[in-house]
């Protein structure tokens, strides 16, 4: 346990240069109150940090807002529901006029706007979830460094113990050879040895922030991706769309008057091509959810 506490501690030395000046000053004065050998102190010491790191792990802030996500899934099912309704009522009216064809067209481009208001209102959720994330990785960092001064701290108290009072103890039990003395040499140890374990309980504690920081991560590209793939939907395939559906109408002259003439192909590979394009941000969604699950699952492992 030793070399391993030893090991821990090194490389904690080789992280101290994270903290800022300020930070070193702090706990090299906090280092000189540590009592090793006081039990109930070293119980205690770094609880704080390990309360706040609990109590943040424990969060709301950390799910994913689903209600967007369900939200925006069942927003685009609805549409593409909405568009096989369209090309049927087109499909059954004979002859499709052009007075039948702007009434039907009407009321689905009605609820392709109200599609798209709706998934402006889920896009604007999910982009100020991402920003409230980046609080909690802020929360992240300072949840570290508290535990690295703790670390630091302790460590430079221990190795002053140990080259100092333990060293006296020692002394002073060889020379007298009193048992009281030998009892105290031991005791010391014990006490070495608690304060070691609580190190090194502490440098595991201090990876929980790290995991939850690449778990917040994977949320917030979640958030951002998700977020522009309905920004590229509302903005340009919609009104990509709207642009095809017009062109589909045409002229045809005849001996009286030029008679609005509806291309059926047109109309059918503008919803198809809009179908698609749903289709494939409903997979991100899916994909994304699937990385987030994993990254959940992994979290609550290594937790």
């Amino acid at each position: 346990m030793t070399d391993t506490i030893q090991l821990q501690l090194e490389n904690q030395e080789e992280k101290k240069s994270s903290l800022s000046q300020a930070d070193l000053k702090q706990a090299q004065v906090f280092s000189e109150k540590i009592d090793i050998t006081n039990t109930m102190m070293v119980m205690k010491y770094g609880q704080a940090a390990q309360k706040k790191m609990i109590h943040f792990s424990e969060s709301s802030l950390l799910q994913v807002p689903s209600i967007d996500i369900k939200e925006t899934e069942e927003i685009l099912k609805g549409l593409i529901a909405g568009i096989k309704e369209f090309e049927q009522l087109l499909g059954s009216e004979n002859p499709l006029t052009y007075e039948k064809f702007k009434m039907i067209y009407s009321r689905f481009s009605a609820k392709l706007t109200e599609a798209a208001r709706r998934l402006e209102i889920c896009r604007s959720s999910l982009l100020r979830h991402e920003k409230r994330l980046d609080n909690c990785i802020d929360e992240c960092v300072k949840n570290i460094r508290e535990f690295d001064m703790y670390i630091y701290a302790g460590k430079r108290r221990l190795q002053s113990f140990q080259q100092k009072e333990y060293q006296d103890l020692c002394r002073k039990a060889e020379r007298t050879g009193f048992l009281e003395d030998t009892i105290a040499v031991n005791e010391a140890k014990e006490a070495t040895d608690r304060f070691e374990k609580k190190l090194y309980d502490l440098t595991l504690s201090r990876t929980i922030p790290f995991q939850t920081m690449t778990h917040i991560k994977v949320i917030q590209n979640t958030d951002i991706l998700m977020a522009d793939s309905l920004g590229k939907l509302i903005t340009d395939t919609f009104s990509l769309y709207r642009n095809r559906i017009v062109l589909s109408v045409g002229l045809k002259e005849s001996e009286n008057e030029n008679i609005k003439m509806i291309d059926m192909d047109l109309i059918r590979e503008a919803d198809r091509d809009l179908v698609m394009a749903m289709n494939a941000v409903m997979k991100i969604q899916s994909e994304q959810g699937r990385k987030q699950k994993k990254s959940f699952l992994a979290f609550l492992h290594d937790e």
